[in-house]
């Protein structure tokens, strides 16, 4: 199953991803993966 945890994780990583796309800094940034 998957975790509200896991979805806002996913969102926060997206919307990350989004503005360091618009700010040209396509930098790779470890994200901590939560395990259930």
């Amino acid at each position: 199953m998957v975790s509200d945890g896991m979805l806002i994780f996913d969102l926060v990583d997206l919307i990350i991803a989004i503005l360091r796309g618009q700010r040209g800094a396509a930098a790779p940034v470890p994200v901590p993966a939560p395990v259930s």
